[in-house]
């Protein structure tokens, strides 16, 4: 099933805000992050923390996206997160199947949940993974590659070719996220990434279906979250 509401990034380009109105999902627009550089102000993933049971939001944040989002499903955050690096990369950590992977700073509310982790240098974990099911992702850090190709099937992609607002390069975590267990939603057009065939049958073994806008860049915007949907 897919969801019916994402956190996106209020940097989000035209061309896929009328994409995701086209599949009727609501938008929640991301908060802008004035505690972080100005290229990753607009980046939910930099301040929320994705898991299957929910939201984990740094405590600043918390309170605008309580408005939009069931309190079952959405939990305060156990520290506020630096300016810089690393000390901003507390809530950027992400989970493949039932193992966290994350930096040093990582929230210890975060942590303290995942008895099976993984630490690697790469302290812009969810910036740098692109998460496709519980046994596998993608990403072009060679670190977190090494870290994790024993325990994951991970698909290694050329760095660079994203845009990302003020910086040289972006990642591909930040260009997409799982709208549903077989969809993945990318932030522009995926086709004219080098490695693009990799991507498409590495995607396309698992099932997945890639949607896109085709009329611009693919461009980091830190994640495309989706809200875990409410039981009634």
């Amino acid at each position: 099933m897919r969801t019916k509401k994402i956190i996106l990034s209020y940097k989000a380009p035209e061309s896929l805000k009328d994409l995701i109105s086209k599949i009727e999902i609501e938008t929640i627009t991301s908060l802008k992050n004035e505690h972080v550089y100005p290229s990753i102000q607009d980046h939910p993933d930099i301040f929320i923390f994705q898991s299957k049971d929910g939201l984990v939001v740094e405590p600043r944040h918390f309170e605008y996206y309580s408005k939009y989002i069931d309190a079952s499903v959405m939990f305060k955050g156990s520290i506020e997160i630096g300016d810089a690096y690393p000390f901003n990369t507390s809530y950027n950590a992400v989970v493949i199947g039932d193992v966290l992977i994350h930096g040093t700073k990582v929230a210890s509310n975060i942590l303290s949940k995942y008895p099976k982790n993984i630490l690697v240098n790469q302290a812009y974990c969810r910036c740098n993974i692109l998460p496709v099911d519980d046994q596998s992702f993608i990403t072009s850090d060679r670190g977190i590659f090494k870290k994790t190709k024993d325990n994951f099937d991970v698909l290694l992609i050329e760095p660079g070719h994203i845009l990302l607002d003020s910086m040289p390069y972006g990642f591909i975590g930040g260009t997409g996220g799982k709208i549903s267990s077989n969809e993945i939603l990318f932030t522009g057009n995926i086709e004219r990434h080098p490695d693009y065939r990799k991507i498409e049958v590495f995607l396309a073994k698992r099932q997945i279906k890639m949607i896109y806008p085709k009329t611009n860049e693919l461009v980091d915007l830190g994640s495309i979250i989706p809200i875990v949907e409410v039981e009634e």
